[in-house]
């Protein structure tokens, strides 16, 4: 297996046993001696399995979105109904992403306006209901955290608030950061339960601020560190900034949920785009931490190495979709891994011991542009298949540019755009089947930057969002199976023990399909776009497939407000 040095890539942890093995759910591919990757066949239940929770946003500290039931499978979810469904008030056309966690015996879900629910598991009965109050508006709330005994949300206006999981009284609330009205700074994403500790990171919209992660006691609320996503000057990693930058607004969000290895003792999350966004006019360099993947201690929050995907970022391109943990073996040994979906359209798989890449990743040249864009003259580029398109389809505009061309003050067409890629959504993971499924979608992005003035991006009506979804082997480094959809594909995907990738669509489509093959099977209509990753879990012996349905008006998906169950009895 051959590493490319990565001046982009660092580890600042001890060297650990090649034969430490995470203590959690992840799952093994492998490498042959060459480096030529080969399929390990994944360990079959005996039986279809009776019991299943989602306790964790990815449906496990690893963030697979695979689950182990397989009462539902390829031979009888052409049965499936809607078992029940649970209106949520209050939505008002916003963007309804969150998934369901299921613990304790109940399921757990929010509104856009930060309010979560109780539900019976069998029947979709309110047990209980608890308001935010928030006080700034919020687009949109990604779900919540589960753990001793208690329901953590974070809220738009930037309060991470645990509630009785019993009866959703507020037991402690912590104003995460001082949020000035129409900032941008809040909190979409789910937190993590991780050891008695409840982790979140703060969003940014976008706007000037300066990112950070942060964790805090699970029983009081007490922040126990926080990890600033831009160094200050004199900080690992300043020295990347131009002298004089304030970085306090030079971005670096942290978007979506973390995922953790107990047995390491590490976090991972991915950090977000710098500020300003397509304009490197004031921040020439590589700009760590963003467009990263950060690696730290969980119980000090220390830095422990980081992998940076695209140096000083004009594009959009910061890693959105959640990361996922599994493992490889390579030299006899379990290597535990954790790879990532870009925006890029590439997968970036890397030892998450180190950070250092297990897919040859060399620095390679890309197109320079006006001087003042300051843009860097190579990026690391996975020599594994694209999942997604890197180039507009020819002849779509007066000019154009593939991955890495520089906006400048002609307006040129470039692919990937803003959304990738993969986006925001999260890949599911099968160990069945050791396909990576990945919620890819193809629009360019008509982008202007000019020095003096800043940058517009806009879309053209005749490059249209195409979504797919894509089955991709993780070891051998390729695609095996892509199916388009009728448009943007921001709805996540679950996979199961039963052989079944279920995803849905901007277009109301909620599906099922083979996992191997990528066949449809089994199909919903719902009211609005289905715009949330599902969750999987069983109950008095069923197995139940739960899905937000809300769409998104942004990309003009038909607008929605239930939560649908379905199950085959």
């Amino acid at each position: 297996m051959v590493l490319a040095a990565m001046p982009n890539w660092r580890r600042l942890l001890p060297a650990r046993s090649h034969s430490v093995v995470s203590a959690i759910a992840v799952f093994a591919v492998v490498l042959s001696a060459s480096g030529a990757p080969r399929a390990l066949a994944g360990r079959q239940a005996a039986g279809p399995s009776t019991t299943a929770s989602w306790e964790y946003y990815g449906g496990d500290p690893a963030g697979t979105h695979y689950s182990p039931a397989s009462l539902i499978s390829t031979g009888n979810v052409s049965s499936l109904k809607l078992a029940w469904r649970f209106p949520i008030p209050n939505m008002n056309g916003s963007r309804f992403e969150s998934s369901p966690i299921v613990a304790g015996g109940r399921l757990f879900i929010t509104g856009a306006d930060d309010t979560v629910y109780a539900l019976d598991l069998a029947s979709g009965r309110l047990l209980w209901h608890s308001t935010a109050g928030l006080t700034l508006s919020s687009p949109t709330n990604r779900g919540v955290a589960y753990g001793a005994g208690m329901v953590y949300v974070a809220t738009g206006d930037a309060r991470l608030i645990a509630l009785d999981a019993a009866n959703g009284r507020t037991v402690w609330m912590r104003q995460i950061i001082t949020v000035p009205s129409g900032s941008g700074l809040g909190e979409t994403m789910a937190p993590v339960f991780y050891r008695g500790r409840v982790i979140v990171g703060i969003t940014l919209g976008e706007a000037a601020g300066r990112g950070f992660i942060a964790s805090y006691d699970a029983r009081t609320g007490k922040q126990a560190w926080r990890f600033y996503t831009v160094p200050a000057p004199k900080e690992p990693g300043g020295a990347t900034w131009p002298g004089g930058t304030n970085f306090h607004t030079a971005g670096g969000a942290v978007w979506m949920t973390p995922v953790v290895d107990p047995a390491l003792d590490l976090v991972y999350v991915n950090v977000g785009n710098p500020v300003p966004d397509y304009l490197g006019r004031d921040r020439a360099g590589l700009n760590l931490y963003t467009d990263s993947i950060v690696a730290l201690h969980a119980t000090s929050g220390t830095l422990a190495w980081y992998f940076q995907e695209v140096h000083h970022d004009l594009w959009d391109y910061d890693p959105a979709s959640p990361s996922v943990l599994l493992n490889l073996r390579s030299g006899g040994h379990d290597v535990p891994a954790i790879i990532q979906a870009g925006k890029t359209g590439w997968l970036y798989v890397l030892d998450r011991r180190t950070g250092r890449p297990l897919v040859p990743t060399p620095e390679k040249p890309v197109p320079h542009g006006p001087a003042w864009q300051h843009a860097y003259p190579t990026q690391p580029e996975p020599q594994n298949q694209p999942f997604s398109p890197q180039c507009p389809d020819p002849g779509l505009y007066l000019r154009e540019g593939c991955i890495f061309t520089p906006p400048s003050e002609t307006p040129t067409l470039i692919s990937p755009g803003g959304i990738g890629g993969a986006s925001w959504v999260p890949v599911a993971y099968s160990p069945s089947t050791g396909l990576a499924y990945i919620c890819a979608n193809n629009r360019p992005n008509l982008e202007t930057a000019v020095s003096s003035f800043g940058n517009a991006v806009a879309t053209l009506p005749t490059a249209p969002i195409k979504g797919q979804l894509v089955g991709y082997d993780v070891a051998a480094g390729k695609v095996t199976w892509r199916k388009p959809m009728a448009g943007v594909c921001f709805g996540g995907s679950v996979a199961t023990a039963g052989d079944l990738v279920f995803t849905g669509e901007s277009s109301g489509q909620f599906s099922a399909r083979d996992a191997r093959t990528g066949r449809l099977l089994w199909h919903y209509t719902a009211e609005g776009g289905v715009d949330a990753p599902p969750s999987v879990y069983v109950a008095g012996g069923h197995e139940y497939v739960a899905v937000n349905v809300g769409g998104n008006a942004i990309v003009d998906q038909p607008i929605g407000d239930i939560l649908e169950v379905f199950t085959l009895h």
